[in-house]
C-alpha cells in the first residue's frame, strides 16, 4: 500500500517543479509527530525521492528533487532541502535551513541543522549533529557523537568522530582525524596527519592541551619559521596549501 500521493499543489525549485504530499495513512515519525491520513507533507519532485516503505517522511516546507533519496525512517522538514544524487537513510534527521546534495550520505542517528550544508562524497553517520553555518564535504566522514558547529569547514579525507567537537572558523582536512573529547576552535586547522586539539572531561571543562602529533608537513612549516636570516630559501615551502 502506497503510503502518500503526489497533490496538484505545485511550486519550481531551481527549475524542478515539485509536488506537495498528502499522507493516505496513519503512522508516527520517530520525533513523536502523528501524521493522519489526508495530511498535507513536503515537496518532492517524484516518488523516486521518498519510499512508501518505513516512516519516512518530509513535512513543512521540506523539498526533495533530482535524485535525492529518503528511505527507512528519515525525516526532514522546516526549510530545508535534499538534492542531487544525495541519500538520507535509517533515523536521520535534517531540518531548519540545512541543504544535503552531491553524492553525500546521511544514515543512522544523525542529525543536520541550522544552515549547515554537506555534499560531495561526504559521510555523516552514527550520533553525529552537523549544525550552524558549518560545511562538510570532499571524501569527509562525521561519525560517533561528534558535532560540527559554527563556521566550520571539514573535507578532503578527514574523520571526525567520538565526542569530538569542531567551532568557530576551524578547518580540518587531508587526512586528519579528530575524536575523543577533542575540541578545535577558532581559526585552527588540522591538515595532513596532523591531530592537535584540546582534551575535555564530559563536562567541558578544564581545558588542557593534548599532545601534538605533527605532520611532515607542519614540521617543514616550523623549520620554515624559526630558520635564521638567510637559511629560509633553502628549505622547501608546503605546496597545495588550501586557503578556504
Amino acid at each position: 500500500m502506497k503510503k502518500y500521493e503526489l497533490t496538484d499543489e505545485t511550486k519550481v525549485i531551481d527549475g524542478y517543479t515539485l509536488h506537495r504530499i498528502k499522507s493516505l495513512k496513519d503512522f508516527t515519525l520517530i520525533n513523536a509527530k502523528e501524521v493522519k491520513a489526508g495530511d498535507l507533507g513536503g515537496w518532492i519532485e517524484s516518488e523516486k525521492n521518498l519510499s512508501h516503505e518505513g516512516r519516512c517522511w518530509v513535512y513543512e516546507d521540506c523539498c526533495m528533487y533530482e535524485n535525492a533519496k529518503r528511505v527507512d525512517n528519515s525525516i526532514g522538514f522546516g526549510n530545508s532541502q535534499q538534492f542531487g544524487d544525495s541519500i538520507q537513510s535509517g533515523n536521520s534527521m535534517q531540518f531548519w535551513y540545512s541543504k544535503q546534495f552531491g553524492n553525500s550520505m546521511q544514515s543512522d542517528n544523525s542529525m543536520q541543522h541550522g544552515y549547515s550544508q554537506q555534499f560531495e562524497h561526504s559521510k555523516q553517520s552514527g550520533n553525529s549533529i552537523q549544525a550552524d553555518n558549518s560545511m562538510q564535504y570532499g571524501y569527509s566522514q562525521q561519525f560517533g557523537n561528534s558535532q560540527q558547529h559554527g563556521d566550520s569547514r571539514q573535507f578532503g579525507n578527514s574523520k571526525q568522530f567520538g565526542n569530538s567537537k569542531q567551532f568557530g572558523n576551524s578547518r580540518q582536512f587531508g587526512d586528519s582525524q579528530q575524536s575523543g573529547y577533542s575540541q578545535q576552535h577558532e581559526n585552527s586547522q588540522h591538515l595532513e596527519d596532523n591531530i592537535q586539539a584540546f582534551q575535555t572531561n564530559k563536562k567541558d571543562d578544564d581545558l588542557r592541551p593534548q599532545k601534538t602529533v605533527r605532520s611532515a608537513a607542519l614540521q617543514k612549516v616550523e623549520r620554515l619559521t624559526n630558520a635564521p636570516k638567510g637559511e629560509e630559501n633553502k628549505i622547501q615551502k608546503p605546496k597545495n596549501t588550501l586557503k578556504l
